[in-house]
């Protein structure tokens, strides 16, 4: 037994010991690498869950609240009031543009009739100085009696003092004018204002210069030449007075008879356009707020001398410094600037544009047509359509019932108060007579619904469960109701009630002297009338029948477009233009005017910068070639007034129609 146990193979228990460790390390770093690309893979897919989330899912930490809304919340808490519903986030919305401030007429009224006596006062004492100035400025010219020591010749020093002077005293009478023109050039808003104080400025400093240095004003031959020209500048300031005193007259009329106004009516442009093009309409006003701010607008003239006057102001100095200094001959460099910048500012450009509204708003006046600003005027002066109404054409008491017939006498009163109703309700002018004939026969007047217009030529409604129909007989007979065949009016109204023909009323429509003037005036004026009635017998060919105009030369456009144009209750901003009593007349004047007023205004700007333009020219060619002797302030100041006459001219144009 022994011998057989040591002849038992050996079991070597350490290489299976080797072999178990390699293989639990192998388990093991698989596992661990199992480990790894399941977190890598819980990872990834963590992420993208991330990214899917909303907002409101991602937890985040307290976010501080605003000043405003931790105060507010404390101040609920006071209170006891507990918000149980989240306030709704307000939704970020454009800034909204700013409104225009309202302004209060009567203050507009007190200042622009403040502005009016102290600019009347000092127009005439300017006027009263510029005289004077003149007087002694000619007298050598025109041998006017003066004392010697004021002349050119006998003195130049004395002359200067006194010319000098006097122009003084006239830029303190327009200091406004030269506190705008220096506040324009600091602000760079250079306009006419500046160019007249630019003037003023250098011919005052050209006379302090002869004062101070009267020998530096002599020409070769030693004769004293160069002498002031304070008249021209002194001319230019009494105009620009003028100017601003006719502006302040006319917007104190308007506004001292419109701010009490409570209802009115406005002559504006229509918001849709009619064939491409605006219209104009009469329509009611509540708020005159429109009309107060054109008082304030800017008009034609000083538009143009925004472009105008830097450019003549800074070439005038850079013609000037090479006039004066182009040779040691050369005119002395103030007296040249003085003699540039004296015909710059033309004298028409203070009065091209209020001169013509002056003139517009005293006709425009007496027809109980108030005008606001230049501009808007302008704004009015295109030719284009022009809406008419009922009573535009014919108004007042130009619509009469000389009789009318009866069917069944004894439906006269459902006759008479079925058409007065239907006809009223419909808003037309011809309901005034048959409201009259209703109220003498004690008809009532009945409430109307579904009201119709129809383009046969009448009206159609339900009273008190009746269908009722007003029309022409061709609109009857189309409804299949038959009509006497004696009845022969053109202008015939027929009612008809649940198919029965009532009454047969003759209608006659009077031409009013207004009616016919207002349109032809638009007719001659390249204007173009649409007829927006609501009055079934006024039609084109009415119209050519009655007033002679062509229907070619008129719009008469469908029943249901005329209803909307003609709405009374249609309510627009006011415009430049208030009318506070009159009609198609007055309408059609103030429209003639705005044109006349835009083409006044015009004319009157181009001849101005005309002027200026040729005496820059004019002017720096006997400044480079020292020709004092052509350039005398006397032959100066008549170029300076024949070019002024022009815009008298237009501005007498335009209230002659």
């Amino acid at each position: 037994m022994p011998d057989m146990a040591a002849a038992a193979p050996v079991i070597d228990t350490g290489a299976f010991d080797t072999v178990y460790e390699k293989k639990q390390r192998r388990i093991k770093k698989l596992k661990q690498q199992i480990i790894a690309v399941d977190k890598q893979e819980r990872k990834a897919k963590a992420r993208a869950n991330r990214k899917n989330l909303r907002p409101s899912h991602i937890k985040t930490g307290p976010v501080p609240l605003p000043a405003g809304a931790k105060a507010e919340m404390e101040q609920e808490k006071k209170q006891g009031f507990v918000r149980l519903v989240p306030r709704p986030k307000k939704e970020v919305e454009k800034a909204p543009e700013k409104a225009k401030p309202l302004l209060n007429p009567l203050q507009m009224l007190k200042k622009f009739e403040k502005t009016k006596k102290s600019v009347s006062a000092r127009f005439w004492l300017a006027l009263v100085f510029a005289a004077v100035l003149f007087y002694i400025t000619a007298a050598s010219y025109l041998q006017l009696p003066v004392p010697a020591e004021v002349l050119l010749a006998e003195d130049v020093r004395v002359h200067a003092l006194v010319s000098g002077g006097l122009l003084a005293v006239t830029m303190l009478c327009g200091y406004d004018i030269l506190a705008r023109g220096l506040a324009g050039l600091v602000m760079l808003r250079i306009g006419s204002d500046t160019l007249t104080s630019a003037s003023a400025l250098v011919a005052l400093a050209h006379s302090i210069s002869l004062v101070l240095a009267p020998t530096g004003v002599a020409d070769a031959a030693g004769a004293s030449v160069y002498g002031p020209l304070a008249i021209l500048p002194a001319a230019a300031i009494v105009f620009s007075l003028w100017g601003s005193k006719m502006r302040a007259k006319v917007a104190c009329r308007s506004l001292r008879s419109c701010y009490r106004l409570k209802q009115a009516k406005t002559l504006t442009t229509l918001p849709e356009e009619f064939d491409g093009d605006v219209m104009y309409a009469l329509t009611k006003t509540t708020s005159q707020q429109g009309f107060y701010q054109t008082l304030t607008e800017n008009d034609a003239s000083a538009t143009v001398m925004r472009w105008y006057a830097p450019l003549a102001l800074f070439a005038s100095l850079f013609l000037a410094i090479y006039c004066g200094y182009s040779s040691a001959e050369s005119a002395p460099f103030l007296w040249c600037w003085s003699l540039i910048l004296s015909l710059t500012p033309a004298l028409g450009l203070s009065i091209a544009a209020v001169l013509p509204l002056a003139r517009a708003a005293k006709r425009m006046y007496r027809d109980g047509v108030l005008l606001g600003g230049g501009k808007a005027l302008a704004r009015m002066g295109a030719r284009s359509f022009v809406l008419l109404t009922d009573e535009d054409i014919f108004p007042g008491e130009s619509i009469t019932i000389n009789g009318y017939k009866l069917m069944d006498p004894e439906k006269k009163e459902l006759a008479l108060s079925a058409a007065a109703s239907l006809l009223d309700a419909a808003h037309t002018a011809l309901a005034k007579p048959f409201m009259r004939i209703a109220s003498d026969s004690f008809a009532p007047i009945r409430p109307v619904k579904d009201l119709v217009f129809s383009d046969a030529g009448g009206i159609t409604g339900m009273i008190d469960g009746h269908h009722v129909m007003v029309g022409t007989a061709s609109f009857v007979q189309r409804a299949w109701v038959k009509i006497p065949p004696d009845i022969k009016l053109r202008t015939a109204v027929f009612c008809v009630v649940d198919s029965e023909l009532l009454a047969i009323f003759a209608v006659k429509y009077q031409v009013t002297p207004k009616a016919d003037y207002s349109l032809n005036l638009l007719e001659d004026n390249g204007y173009m009338p649409v007829i927006a009635t609501r009055d079934f017998n006024v039609t084109a060919s009415f119209i050519q029948s009655r007033f002679g105009i062509s229907s070619a030369d008129v719009v008469y456009p469908p029943a249901d477009m005329r209803v909307s144009l003609s709405d009374p209750a249609v309510e627009l901003e006011s415009s430049g233009l208030i009318f506070t009593y009159g009609g198609g007349d007055a309408m059609a004047d103030a429209l003639i005017s705005c044109r006349r007023y835009r083409s006044a205004t015009r004319l009157s700007i181009t001849f101005s910068l005309i002027s200026s333009l040729i005496g820059l020219g004019l002017s720096t060619l006997m400044s480079f070639f020292g020709w004092a002797e052509v350039a005398t302030p006397v032959n100066l100041l008549i170029y300076y007034l024949l070019w002024a006459v022009p815009p008298f001219v237009f501005a007498g144009w335009v209230g002659r129609f």
